[in-house]
This record gives structure tokens, C-alpha cells and sequence, in this order.
């Protein structure tokens, strides 16, 4: 990978020996790879890891935001990962059928549930409930419930 190799000779010319770990601008991210396109000195590197190995479907990923500034660790010169990120637009945990994901709300999922529609059903099963005897639910309040819970969870 010619473009790997003048990245490691651009960081021996600018520090004057090897280098393991270089601050890169993000120019583009591959969700389905885990991998993004990182420029350092006008040099563009392809192919850089998210995650321990590429198109992993479980683990931890966070992808980094468009235009930001990350970290670079070499491990050959050909293979490269993020090790810090200075923005974030997106982490995601996956395991066998549990999905945590962070990205302008919260979506936690297991199979085809999530953890919003449970908390909308019993809002909604509340909202059934009358008292012959007693206080009924405070309707407005389940109201502001479920607005709190779609601005937060996903």
C-alpha cells in the first residue's frame, strides 16, 4: 500500500523517527466496514479500524464525527486503528440479539423489543385505569411521561 508508506515516511520526516500514535482529521466514515478514511498532512489513509477487526457485527463501535480530530495508532504499516476520538456521533454495543446505541436518543433493543415501546405500554396501560374509590391517575403526568420517554429513547 504505497499511500501507507508515504504516511510513515511523512511522520519519520516531520519527527524525525518512528511514529505509533498521530492526531488525523476524519474525512469519512464506512459503517458496514467499521472503517474510516483519516487525512494527516494532506495524506489520506483508507481502510482505518473502529473496532478490532473489520465488519465485526458485535462489540463496541463508536464512530466518529465528520471533521474531527482522532488519534491514529499504527500497528504495521499498513493497518491502522482510532485509539481516542474528539467527537463522537455514534456508539454502538452490540451483542448476540442486544442492541445499545447512542445517537441523538437512546435506543436499547433486544430482538425486535425496545426498551421504549415496554415503557409506552405500560403508560398506556395506566392511562386505561379507573378508580372507583381513590384518585385515578394523574393523566397529565402520564402525558409528560411519554413525551420525556420519545425525546429520550429512540
Amino acid at each position: 500500500m504505497k499511500q501507507a508508506r508515504e504516511l510513515v515516511q511523512a511522520f519519520k520526516d516531520i519527527v524525525g523517527k518512528d511514529v505509533n500514535i498521530f492526531p488525523a482529521t476524519v474525512k469519512s466514515v464506512d459503517k458496514e466496514s467499521n472503517t474510516c478514511v483519516v487525512d494527516f498532512e494532506e495524506l489520506d489513509l483508507g481502510g482505518v479500524r473502529l473496532q478490532s477487526i473489520e465488519k465485526a457485527t458485535k462489540g463496541l463501535t463508536i464512530y466518529p464525527a465528520i471533521g474531527s480530530v482522532v488519534l491514529v495508532q499504527r500497528l504495521t504499516d499498513e493497518d491502522y486503528f482510532i485509539c481516542m476520538f474528539s467527537e463522537i456521533d455514534q456508539v454502538v454495543i452490540k451483542t448476540d440479539e442486544t442492541v445499545f446505541e447512542v445517537k441523538d436518543g437512546v435506543l436499547v433493543k433486544k430482538g425486535d423489543d425496545t426498551l421504549k415501546d415496554a415503557l409506552l405500554l405500560i403508560v398506556q396501560a395506566v392511562q386505561q385505569i379507573t378508580v372507583l374509590y381513590g384518585n385515578n391517575p394523574d393523566y397529565a403526568k402520564l402525558q409528560q411521561a411519554v413525551t420525556k420517554i420519545n425525546n429520550i429513547l429512540k
